[in-house]
């Protein structure tokens, strides 16, 4: 069963339009099953497959950025 918030789309969309960097991310087994938005998939997705794997991901991702 899918848990994504569709509102999280509006808000992305929103922030992007302001020019606010957005870092997209999923659970790993969203992206495999293919669940992922059709007009967010060209966007590079942190997959995490535990909270504390997304918390080092986001970390490591930031750092990259900075």
């Amino acid at each position: 069963m899918s848990r994504q918030k569709h509102g999280v789309y509006f808000e992305a969309g929103y922030a992007q339009g302001l020019g606010i960097p957005v870092i997209f991310s999923c659970r790993k087994d969203e992206i495999d099953d293919k669940k992922v938005h059709f007009d967010t998939r060209q966007y590079n997705y942190i997959a995490w497959e535990s909270i504390d794997n997304l918390k080092q991901r986001l970390i490591e991702r930031i750092r990259a950025a900075i």
